[in-house]
């Protein structure tokens, strides 16, 4: 059986993504496309948190993920070695995960919600275990503090 065109485009996306290919993603990106990532408290902390709508600030939103040296724990929400599990459900692509714990950082669960229409991403809405992400953005600033 050939495999969904949704999975296929998502995991796609999924490994530009952490791999940092991020102009191959925007041609999938829909011009009317919202990005919701680990919203709540942590848009205080970082630009990479927040609501993004339109192709353009989605666009301007990951040239920001290139400017932000990854550091002291902070990095992508899963590893190419490692994309997590997908379900397709109708229009929707739901990819979930735990990042690996190391010997300076606990694991962190993630889940996000990709949906589709005609072959273009509508929306993706990601959210990681906002306590572990706090402790890796803390450590990488030890000032940053939840509001």
């Amino acid at each position: 059986m050939a495999e969904n065109a949704n999975l296929k485009l998502i995991k796609g996306v999924t490994f530009d993504w952490v791999s940092g290919q991020y102009k191959k993603i925007l041609p999938h990106v829909a011009d009317k496309a919202v990005y919701v990532i680990a919203r709540g408290s942590l848009e205080k902390l970082s630009p990479l948190f927040g609501t993004f709508r339109g192709k353009a600030a989605i666009k301007r939103w990951y040239a920001k993920n290139q400017q932000i040296p990854l550091k002291g724990g902070i990095n992508p929400f899963c590893l190419v070695g490692d994309l997590g599990k997908f379900i397709v459900v109708e229009d929707q692509v739901i990819s979930y995960g735990t990042m690996s714990k190391t010997k300076t950082e606990p694991s962190c669960d993630w889940v996000s919600i990709w949906t589709l229409k005609r072959g273009k991403i509508m929306r993706c809405w990601l959210v990681m275990d906002t306590a572990t992400a706090f402790l890796k953005l803390q450590k990488a600033d030890p000032k940053a503090l939840l509001k």
